[in-house]
């Protein structure tokens, strides 16, 4: 398939570069690993198993895909946090203002892409735990003499989340919660032969289908867990709040729009 696409691309006046090609797969006993030659001058990467795949600072993986994404978007929110000490720690400055720094740096590099994803209990508690850190690290309670170490954390925590709630700063799981809103209303008015449609609901619930109708035996999946769908939290919303199907509503820009903070509160408290 690669050989036939760079091919197809040569008659274009176009060339496929072999450094820029990284393959992975999810075929059990696959041995080709490493460089692999498909053709004279031309080879390819195969990734090792389970390693993910990188594009435009996003992370593919094949197992457990939003639990990697996200741990590669804390992972890249720790870095720019520390790279920023000397102005998000400088007690000199306001503290309203290192604050939405924060907010606008940090925070915007650990939400990127953050609509896609398909959070379980797990990935908010990483989320949740992650930001209060740095919220406690920036606000920078000291510890009052022979105060216990449990103690100090809950009053530095909720020290720290009143004052960032007094400066705007975006809860993490209700921004996400408005994101994904928003985007799940653009992904459903979209033309069903559009890109974005197919992949979002062959990925959600085609290939689902097709692997109940291809195995007899438990459909192979990333987990033995239960298989949520991005589209789930959607539907149990739209239920609970006892609206019309969620790809109904969409159709009304204005309506769905109007709905995007009373998802995203509810998100929080779900």
């Amino acid at each position: 398939m690669i050989c036939t696409l760079r091919e197809a691309l040569r008659k274009r006046g176009l060339s496929l570069h072999p450094s820029k090609c990284k393959v992975q797969t999810n075929s059990e006993g696959w041995n080709l690993r490493g460089d692999v030659s498909l053709d004279d001058g031309f080879s390819v990467d195969f990734l090792p198993e389970g390693e993910c795949l990188t594009v435009l600072g996003t992370s593919l993986a094949l197992q457990d895909v939003t639990q990697h994404e996200i741990r590669t978007r804390v992972s890249a929110g720790w870095r720019l946090f520390w790279s920023m000490k000397p102005l998000l720690l400088n007690r000199g400055c306001s503290l309203k203002h290192r604050l939405r720094l924060f907010d606008s740096t940090v925070g915007s590099c650990v939400l990127w892409c953050c609509e896609s994803w398909t959070l379980r209990a797990e990935d908010r508690r990483h989320l949740k735990t992650t930001r209060r850190a740095m919220l406690r690290r920036i606000v920078g309670a000291a510890r009052v003499t022979d105060e216990e170490y449990v103690s100090w954390i809950r009053r530095t925590t909720k020290k720290a989340e009143a004052m960032a709630q007094s400066a705007c700063v975006r809860d993490w799981i209700e921004a996400h919660g408005t994101s994904k809103w928003s985007w799940a209303g653009h992904v459903s008015r979209r033309p069903v032969r559009s890109w974005v449609w197919r992949v979002t609901v062959w990925r959600d619930s085609d290939w689902q289908s097709l692997m109940l109708e291809s195995c007899t035996a438990r459909p192979l999946r990333p987990s033995r867990r239960r298989w949520m769908k991005w589209e789930d939290i959607l539907r149990r919303f739209c239920t609970a709040a006892g609206l019309e199907q969620w790809k109904s509503l969409s159709q009304d820009r204005s309506t769905w729009a109007g709905k995007a903070d009373t998802f995203s509160k509810w998100f929080c408290s779900e």
